[in-house]
């Protein structure tokens, strides 16, 4: 009944629209295209589309979700707040390959084992996404891009409820996780995107939500049998992705960390300097903040808010810029503080938190909160007063 009603709803769409329904013939097959990732910052996490083969009507579209304009005005705000504009691409499988072939990206591809007249509504869903005030949507990384909109619509039309439900199942991974393999080549913008996540990043995924991965859909696409083994259409030759031990942006800062303690304690360095420092540290934390709380505030993306990070790279800092060159050591001693008391809290409670910090991170909240401290406490006292040298 359910899948009469299905297909009826269909029809109706597609006859109240401009657009005419085409029939596959029998020998038609719809597939899942996967892409490996590429060297582009946007290509990194690999791409999805839906691929249909009619060989008796020659027919060989593809649908491609996931495409943007760069062009597009206020494109990175638009981007990080979540309100830009994706849109569904149809065009023929031989330019679509090309182009991938040409980045030197693996492309597979897997028949979706379904009935023909279930690939009949998919096409026919496909056709009616495809119209100008339907094609356009607002991205989302982990709910709404390239992967996820192909997996739905597989599964709006197949009939297998056990399917779906095992979709469900909980995995043993965060989405934060699923992205570290992805990021390892990547060191900086690994721990810049991960300190741009909030704890829902840290949340256990479902099989299904775990699928915003192109190549995760392309497995468990497998093992719930709606789509067949992956075949190779193109085999390129970029390295597969390896996880590196080592991390520059943790050494680099351990190494600041280790230059700011000294500074401050042992390197003979006027008041002055010692003020600049920090001025220039607590700055750069409060501007973070401010980033941080505007995403939480106006970003429709849940992966950017309550972002605990914001205890760390706290706004409140800023407000160093008009209390120290005006030496208000009262307010200042309040002030950091409190400051101070929430990074010792951080520091203790570093892997029992809400929220999974990244660990190149330690090092700077090491050294802002000895700074801090040093601040209230004067650790060692320094002096504006200049050597005079008697040459006599």
């Amino acid at each position: 009944m359910r899948k009469i009603c299905i297909f009826f709803f269909a029809l109706f769409l597609l006859l109240s629209t401009d657009i005419q329904a085409f029939n596959l013939s029998e020998q038609a097959k719809i597939s899942l295209i996967t892409c490996d990732p590429g060297k582009e910052l946007y290509a990194l996490f690999g791409h999805t589309a839906i691929r249909v083969f009619d060989p008796q009507t020659k027919t060989d579209e593809v649908f491609n979700y996931g495409v943007f304009d760069f062009s597009t005005p206020g494109f990175y705000l638009k981007f990080i707040l979540g309100n830009l504009n994706y849109e569904l691409l149809q065009t023929d499988f031989d330019g679509f390959y090309s182009e991938y072939v040409s980045e030197d990206r693996t492309v597979y591809e897997q028949e979706i084992l379904l009935s023909h007249q279930q690939l009949q509504l998919i096409y026919d869903s496909l056709q009616l996404n495809y119209l100008p005030e339907n094609r356009y949507y607002h991205y989302d990384f982990f709910r709404d891009n390239c992967s996820t909109r192909a997996l739905n619509t597989l599964l709006a039309f197949a009939d297998n409820q056990e399917i779906k439900k095992s979709l469900e199942d909980t995995t043993k991974q965060s989405f934060r996780q699923a992205l570290k393999p992805f990021l390892a080549s990547r060191p900086w913008i690994s721990t810049g995107i991960n300190f741009m996540l909030g704890p829902f990043s840290d949340k256990k995924m479902t099989r299904k939500q775990s699928s915003f991965l192109p190549n995760l859909l392309m497995d468990e696409i497998e093992k719930t049998g709606l789509a067949g083994q992956p075949l190779v259409l193109y085999q390129g030759t970029i390295p597969e992705r390896q996880t590196n031990d080592f991390s520059w942006p943790l050494t680099i800062f351990w190494i600041m960390a280790f230059l700011l303690i000294a500074e401050a304690l042992g390197i003979k360095t006027t008041q002055k300097v010692s003020d600049t420092i920090d001025l220039i540290l607590f700055t750069v934390s409060g501007v973070m903040g401010l980033l941080l709380l505007f995403l939480w505030i106006f970003s429709f993306h849940i992966s950017l808010r309550y972002n605990l990070n914001i205890l760390w790279a706290n706004p409140l800092l800023l407000l160093m810029l008009w209390a120290i060159p005006r030496n208000k050591k009262k307010f200042i001693k309040v002030i950091l503080l409190v400051y101070g008391l929430l990074m010792f809290f951080l520091l203790i409670n570093w892997n029992r938190m809400p929220q999974k910090f990244p660990m190149e991170m330690m090092p700077v909240v090491t050294f802002l909160a000895f700074r801090t401290f040093n601040r209230v406490f004067q650790f060692r006292k320094k002096t504006d007063n200049k050597k005079i040298i008697n040459f006599q």
